[in-house]
This record gives structure tokens, C-alpha cells and sequence, in this order.
């Protein structure tokens, strides 16, 4: 008894399922919006899996983007951070008597040091006047004598 009422639910569902649509217009197009391909999907969805709705959609879709989002922090914006914050360190413990280079090029000792503003002497009584934001690297006591 258990295998025919199986096999009578399994008919009732590929009845279901390959049921002729009925058309509103004269002529039945399987392609258009109305047509078979609807028909089967709409009797189709009867049988299958619930959905637990748009939230589930929505975890869906966003993972990729979450994802991405993740890339894009641990391989671009964290040590593109880091070293921002390396070099405000830097350029905050600037201190007289430093051998500096410049991001010109320019290779000096700090003579004066403002808020803003480093003087470096260049050369004998020779000095440049330069935003400290434009110091690149504090290199070792004895570098401008070897140079």
C-alpha cells in the first residue's frame, strides 16, 4: 500500500508538472512571459525547497562583495595605513643635526626646525627652506661626509 500511494504522489506531481498551460492570447508562445517555461517553473517551485525569503537572497548576493571588501583592506588599505603612520613618526622625531633626504633628491643636515617647516643646509652656508612632509628618510650620522 505504501508504494502505491508513493507512486500516486510521484504521478500527481509529473501530472502537475507537464499539465498544458492556458493561454490568455489566440496563439501560445512557450517563450513569451505567459508561456510553457512559466507554466513549469510556477508548478515546478511547488515541490522544491522552501525559501527562507529576501534575507537569505541578500546574504547571498553580498558575500562576493564581502569578500572582496576583505581583499582589497589586508592587501591594499592596512599597509598603505601603516606606512602613512611610519612616516608621521619619522618626520615627528626629526631633530636638529639630522641627516635627511628629501623626496627631490636633496641630501642635507637640519639645521632649523619649525611646525611646518625644515631649513637643511645643503652645502657650506648654503640652505633650503623645505616642508618637513617632504623628508623621505633620516639616514645614518656620517652620510653627507662619505657622499
Amino acid at each position: 500500500m505504501a508504494k502505491t500511494m508513493r507512486c500516486d504522489r510521484w504521478h500527481g506531481i509529473i501530472r502537475d508538472l507537464f499539465r498544458l498551460p492556458v493561454f490568455s492570447g489566440s496563439v501560445a508562445n512557450p517563450w513569451s512571459s505567459n508561456g510553457f517555461s512559466d507554466q513549469f517553473r510556477l508548478r515546478a517551485g511547488r515541490y522544491s525547497r522552501a525559501s527562507t525569503g529576501p534575507a537569505d537572497e541578500f546574504l547571498t548576493g553580498i558575500w562576493p562583495m564581502l569578500l572582496i571588501f576583505g581583499v582589497f583592506y589586508f592587501m591594499l588599505i592596512r599597509p598603505q595605513m601603516k606606512r602613512a603612520k611610519e612616516a608621521r613618526a619619522m618626520v615627528a622625531a626629526l631633530a636638529k643635526g639630522d641627516e635627511v633626504l628629501t623626496n627631490g633628491g636633496l641630501l642635507g643636515r637640519i639645521e632649523d626646525i619649525s611646525e611646518t617647516f625644515v631649513t637643511l643646509e645643503i652645502a657650506d652656508k648654503i640652505s633650503v627652506k623645505l616642508q618637513k612632509s617632504a623628508i623621505t628618510t633620516v639616514l645614518p650620522k656620517g652620510t653627507i661626509k662619505q657622499a
